[in-house]
Parts: structure tokens; C-alpha cells; sequence
């Protein structure tokens, strides 16, 4: 099955959902796979399945408006398939941009941004990162 693309709020749960205020559409787009929302429209990050989606999407949706009733847009073929295709063109491959050096100045992270289990542990508080320079005994404070 190709990628999931986006998934329309339908029915009971869009009557709901156009009066959700923003801390709570917020909740939705913390989710790692979705990438923004437009309306009734919750767009996903590219390489996700319906599979991958589905389950913690309808949680998220049940939790706030008391339904998950959704329609889901796919994509013609699966992700790798265009990427394939686009890095073999020489135009699209010489335009390729890998973004800013420093994440925080790069405008457009979140449209490639790859969420990892490594990166959600931390982002939910399970993990935790030792920031430090160079030199700077970080590992002696993990081993004590």
C-alpha cells in the first residue's frame, strides 16, 4: 500500500472539530507523523502508512472531540519510488538543498525533518541528552 498523504475529518468528528481551540490542535500536531493541518485536513509526513497512523491518530481524536471518524488520501506510488525518480533527474538533482548548517535558522526542517524513536524517547521525557563541548567529561556524568 502506498504512503498515506493526508486524512479528512469527516462526519460527527468534524462537527467537533471546527471548535477545538488551538492548545488542542496543537496535541495533534505533536503527533511525530503529522506534518501540519489545514482546516479539516491533517497532512502526514512522507514514508508513513495508513497502518502507522491510524491507531494513535484515532486516540488523539477520540480524546479531544470523542470521535475518529476519518478519510485517508494515499499517494500514487510509494515514496521511495519518487525519490528514485526525482534524484535521477539531472535538473531536480542539481537543485537538491540540504538546508541550513544550523537547525534552528532552517525554515523548511519540518518538511524533512525524520522523527526517531531515539528522538521521540527524548522529546517525551523517557531519555535524556548530555549537551556539552568537546572534552567536557560528558560521559563521567552519565556513568555516575
Amino acid at each position: 500500500m502506498p504512503d498515506v498523504i493526508y486524512a479528512d475529518v469527516i462526519q460527527s468528528t468534524r462537527l467537533a472539530w471546527h471548535k477545538l481551540l488551538k492548545p488542542q490542535l496543537d496535541t495533534v500536531l505533536q503527533l511525530p507523523f503529522v506534518s501540519h493541518i489545514e482546516s479539516f485536513r491533517i497532512y502526514f509526513q512522507s514514508g508513513y502508512r495508513e497502518k502507522d497512523v491510524t491507531r494513535p491518530l484515532e486516540h488523539s481524536l477520540t480524546r479531544l472531540v470523542g470521535s475518529a471518524h476519518l478519510k485517508f488520501h494515499y499517494a500514487k506510488e510509494p515514496s521511495d519510488d519518487r525519490f528514485v525518480k526525482k534524484v535521477l533527474d539531472p535538473k531536480v538533482f542539481a537543485g537538491l538543498t540540504f538546508g541550513s548548517d544550523v537547525a534552528e535558522q532552517d525554515s523548511a526542517l519540518h518538511h524533512y525533518f525524520i522523527s526517531t524513536k531515539a528522538f521521540q524517547l527524548v522529546r517525551d521525557g523517557h531519555k535524556s541528552i548530555v549537551i556539552g563541548p568537546k572534552a567536557a567529561a560528558r560521559a563521567r556524568y552519565c556513568l555516575s
